[in-house]
């Protein structure tokens, strides 16, 4: 639309795939809470191993889906919800 909007931007670097994520300030639907961080870190670290037997995952009540589109971005086959 046109307009600037200023926000809080964070590089973060995500496997294969480098992300930035813009939050808003004071916005409740664009924020990315510390316990999807968090999870991010706890399943990627087994998740990603070349050697892992999983190749599909079910996010369930994922929120905004960071993490489920962080392991679509590495190969993974996601379904969020």
């Amino acid at each position: 639309l046109g307009l600037t909007v200023s926000g809080y931007v964070t590089h973060f670097d995500a496997g294969s795939a480098p992300l930035v994520v813009q939050e808003l300030p004071d916005v409740v639907g664009t924020k990315i809470w510390a316990g999807e961080w968090m999870l991010w870190e706890t399943v990627s670290d087994e998740l990603l191993k070349k050697d892992s037997p999983v190749k599909s995952v079910l996010e369930l009540g994922a929120g905004c889906g960071l993490c489920g589109l962080l392991l679509a971005a590495n190969g993974l086959d996601v379904i969020v919800t």
